[in-house]
């Protein structure tokens, strides 16, 4: 009996504990319920609000920059293609040169003057003068300068080996360097492209020994531009080609017919560079 009446105590006890318990948590819950709800302070909003808008400032400028980005990779691809196809149309003479000549200058001598003599491009972007040398490029200065140049032809050398300033390749070379530094700094966003010498006849150089140097100035200047970074223009092949047909009578000067494949040559120069403008 006693037993069970320790049992059942023990069972009452424990039962008047759990309903404490019971008891307390609803209290507890009650209590806090009770509680108003604490709103932040004006200072933390703010402050949440800015970081809020700083992680979409922050997304939007990502964004944009990606989008940039992917579009001037496609712009360049766009380029890229164009101008490959350009080079194919003037490697099989689909398409006409001399549109393409824009934002230009042509520097040289009597025979650079024939670009303009025959009205193939602008009389004020040939810059050049029967007598002309390299040593001429300075009294340009100004006239480039109204125009703004983005490409530079360079288009000297009958003068230059025969009227005896220079008697050796080296030493021309390293002062068209000099001239070619300075239009540069002149001009830091123009192209520089430097077309090699066109030799004269046999029989000009038997009058005139002093053309016979045209091949050595040429392959000095050549030397010259690919450890400075200007473009030159190889026209070897194309003189072979078409000299016996397309130079003047004295051996030195071009007939009209000439010219186009000269330009074209030069601008495949700059095409290849990537740089000409293709639009």
């Amino acid at each position: 009996m006693h037993t069970k009446i320790k049992r059942l105590s023990g069972y009452t006890a424990s039962v008047l504990c759990a309903l404490f318990v019971v008891i307390a948590v609803m209290l507890s819950l009650r209590f806090y319920a009770a509680q108003p709800v604490s709103t932040p302070s004006p200072a933390l909003t703010e402050g949440l609000n800015y970081l809020s808008r700083r992680e979409q400032a922050d997304y939007t400028k990502v964004d944009r920059i990606f989008r940039q980005r992917q579009e001037e990779r496609l712009a360049a691809r766009q380029q890229a293609e164009q101008r490959a196809r350009l080079i194919a149309d003037l490697e099989h003479d689909a398409v006409n040169v001399w549109p393409l000549f824009d934002d230009y200058v042509i520097l040289g001598d009597s025979r650079a003057v024939g670009f303009s003599y025959y009205h193939f491009l602008e009389y004020r972007r040939v810059l050049a003068d029967g007598g002309n040398t390299i040593r001429s490029i300075a009294e340009r200065i100004p006239a480039m300068k109204n125009l703004n140049p983005s490409y530079i032809y360079i288009c000297y050398g009958l003068n230059d080996t025969g009227i005896g300033f220079w008697k050796e390749g080296e030493p021309y070379a390293a002062e068209m360097l000099e001239i070619l530094n300075g239009l540069r700094e002149e001009f830091p966003n123009a192209k520089i492209i430097v077309s090699s010498i066109l030799p004269a006849t046999p029989e000009a150089v038997s009058h005139s020994p002093a053309w016979g140097r045209i091949p050595a100035f040429s392959a000095a200047v050549e030397t010259m531009c690919a450890e400075n970074g200007f473009i030159f223009v190889n026209n070897d092949a194309l003189c072979a080609a078409y000299m016996d047909t397309q130079w003047q009578p004295d051996g030195v000067h071009l007939r009209k017919s000439f010219y186009p494949y000269w330009a074209k040559n030069l601008m495949l120069a700059a095409l290849r560079d990537g740089e000409v403008e293709t639009e």
